[in-house]
């Protein structure tokens, strides 16, 4: 598997993202092809993620990439990787990434292999499976 290339996709979703802080992207692969895009935004999709785990208004107020992948994907998740990147600001320097406690409660909840997480040099895989 070749990371490095997944996590040039992934940014390339965080650069969609107009939110001005993080711009966070996410691509979901599976069996060597891309099933799955999303980046940080606003969106009424959020509510179904609020709906589904229980999120108030207050604790989820916009769609995270993690979030937009996994709606915009049709195929079954199991035995997918998820890749996340992201930037602060539109400077465009890599931060590191790593899942908040309400992506984490989502990812613990669908059949994704492994989620991989930017660092600002290198990659780390932060979560895996649903443990």
């Amino acid at each position: 598997m070749n990371i490095n290339r997944w996590m040039t996709e992934a940014m390339v979703e965080a650069q969609k993202s107009s939110l001005s802080e993080w711009r966070m992207g996410a691509v979901i692969v599976k069996g060597n092809r891309i099933i799955g895009r999303g980046f940080n935004r606003f969106s009424a999709d959020v509510e179904k993620f609020r709906l589904q785990f229980g999120f108030s208004e207050t604790e989820l107020w916009s769609l995270h990439a993690e979030m937009d992948a996994i709606a915009s994907t049709e195929e079954d998740l199991e035995g997918a990787v998820m890749f996340v990147a992201g930037f602060k600001g539109k400077n465009g320097n890599p931060i590191v990434c790593r899942p908040c406690k309400k992506c984490q409660a989502i990812l613990r909840h669908v059949p994704i292999e492994a989620v991989y997480y930017q660092n600002r040099k290198d990659v780390g895989v932060i979560y895996v499976g649903n443990e």
